[in-house]
């Protein structure tokens, strides 16, 4: 075999590792989780068994991530300190007008701060991480053992422009904002859907 048709075939093979690599047996939906509830967090929360599950940060530092992958799915949660502050911003608003007597469940829905919240950090998604981002219908209520949250259905494109579907969910906690995205294959999203509120719903204080 000639030197260059030697360098070819070498090419070639690494080529085809890289493409296969990323392929597999296709991840199945969770059947159990684990709770995650590192030393000094802010919150707690379930995660799929056997799945890629790491986490970081400090309760002295108001500052916490999880993070757990399979496959091409993702479930990424982070606190920060600014949606708290507007959840206070929109309760104290919220008081100044009356409160909630006389509304209808719909009208207080709307004003909850979370709603608040989940709104305006709509304008943090990063581009560069979501391309082509874009939210499908009304923000959904849910509730978990941290607080009421909201979740907004969304497609985007990650990475090699691969187009995911999931959820951005926000969540309150009593110093700290907590922002979720949890996302899959866009085709996928059905299947993986339920996993997703398992996780949302699963949040809760750290002890």
């Amino acid at each position: 075999m000639s030197p260059i048709a030697a360098r070819l075939t070498l090419v070639c093979g690494i080529l085809n590792l890289s493409f296969f690599a990323g392929c597999g047996a296709p991840v199945k939906p969770p059947t159990s989780y684990v709770k995650h509830s590192p030393k000094e967090a802010i919150f707690h929360c379930e995660l799929p068994e056997g799945w890629t599950n790491t986490g970081g940060g400090k309760k002295s530092t108001s500052y916490q991530w999880v993070r757990s992958t399979k496959g091409g799915v993702m479930i990424h949660g982070v606190t920060d300190v600014s949606s708290s502050v507007v959840g206070d911003i929109a309760t104290s608003f919220n008081n100044l007008g009356g409160g909630d007597e006389g509304l209808t469940q719909e009208q207080m829905d709307e004003r909850a701060p979370v709603n608040t919240v989940h709104k305006m950090n709509l304008k943090k998604v990063n581009p560069d991480d979501y391309g082509s981002y874009k939210e499908i219908g009304d923000p959904i209520k849910f509730t978990s053992p941290l607080s009421e949250g909201r979740k907004s259905v969304f497609t985007a494109r990650v990475g090699a422009a691969r187009k995911v579907k999931g959820y951005r969910a926000t969540l309150l906690a009593q110093n700290n904002g907590v922002t979720f995205y949890c996302y899959c294959s866009e085709k996928d999203f059905e299947k993986f859907q339920e996993a997703f509120d398992k996780v949302l719903e699963s949040v809760s204080h750290a002890n």
